[in-house]
Formats: C-alpha cells, structure tokens, sequence
C-alpha cells in the first residue's frame, strides 16, 4: 500500500525480523513499525560463536517502537513471549 506522496506504507501488515536486537535487523524493524507494520522482534541475544542469550537489545528495540506508536497513537499492548503469561491474557 502506498500513499500519495509515494511512502510505502505496511498498515495492517505483520514483520517477523529475525536479529532485531541490533544492526540491520534493527534497523528494519524501526522502519516498518514506523510505516504502519506490527513488528515480531526477534532476537535470542547470543554471541557471535552462538554462545548465551540475553533479551535486553531486544526489548530496548521493543521499548523504542512502543515509545514511536505512543507519541502517534497513544497506549500499546504488547503479547508476552512465554505461554503462561499469553494464558493471562484470555481471562
């Protein structure tokens, strides 16, 4: 979908970005949460070598789109990664 200006615009549309924690993947998960696209970031926050995990790039991402949809549209919610938690929210 575009505008008429021309900006491709992804209203409606959902983005899975493997890496989102930092780089690139960063850096396409800002641009589509910013045109309009509800954003999945992904990101185990492993070393290079695959070694650990760590979430915290990852939620400063999460943390960054929430604060951009705020300033335009006011409160977001967001669906928690871990079953349980996802149980919670059907009540």
């Amino acid at each position: 979908m575009t505008t008429s200006i021309g900006e491709l615009r992804f209203d409606g549309q959902v983005a899975v970005i493997t890496g989102a924690g930092g780089g690139l993947g960063k850096q396409y998960a800002l641009l589509l949460a910013a045109r309009g696209a509800r954003v999945v970031v992904n990101d185990i926050g492993g070393s290079v070598t695959g070694v650990g995990s760590n979430t915290e790039a990852a939620s400063a991402v999460v943390a960054e789109i929430r604060k951009m949809r705020e300033q335009r549209y006011g409160r977001v919610r967001s669906i928690p990664a871990r079953p349980r938690e996802s149980l919670a929210l059907k009540e």
